[in-house]
């Protein structure tokens, strides 16, 4: 399962860096609403062990860290699971319309949320 920690990891590192994007694109335009969500959490990641050991020295290049280090393993990831948990997953939104995504919200919620930013009517 460690390959799988390692893909968590970059998948996590990729979406910053697009969520990153998104919201400098919306800065240049302002009637811009992003929205991030996913449509389930998986897995129950758990970092560390019961003897913890401190954060392990992981050597990082431009700010990342060095893919020639198993991160699964320098940081202890396991499972809880092999599949999907019943954990709620983060929505979070900036820009016009921004201010209707907070607390927990259904995924049918957002539906009307982006039908009224696309300005469209709902049927």
């Amino acid at each position: 399962m460690q390959i799988a920690a390692d893909r968590a990891i970059w998948e996590a590192i990729s979406l910053d860096l697009a969520i990153g994007r998104a919201l400098a694109f919306a800065d240049r335009h302002p009637d811009t609403l992003v929205l991030f969500t996913a449509d389930h959490e998986t897995g129950g990641m758990t970092i560390g062990n019961a003897a913890y050991e401190g954060f392990p020295d992981i050597p990082c290049a431009d700010g990342f860290p060095s893919r020639s280090v198993n991160l699964g393993e320098a940081l202890k990831i396991g499972w809880t699971t092999k599949g999907h948990t019943g954990v709620p997953i983060l929505t979070a939104a900036a820009g016009p319309g921004a201010e209707k995504i907070r607390g927990l919200l259904d995924n049918t919620d957002l539906f009307p949320i982006l039908m009224e930013a696309l300005d469209l009517e709902v049927d």
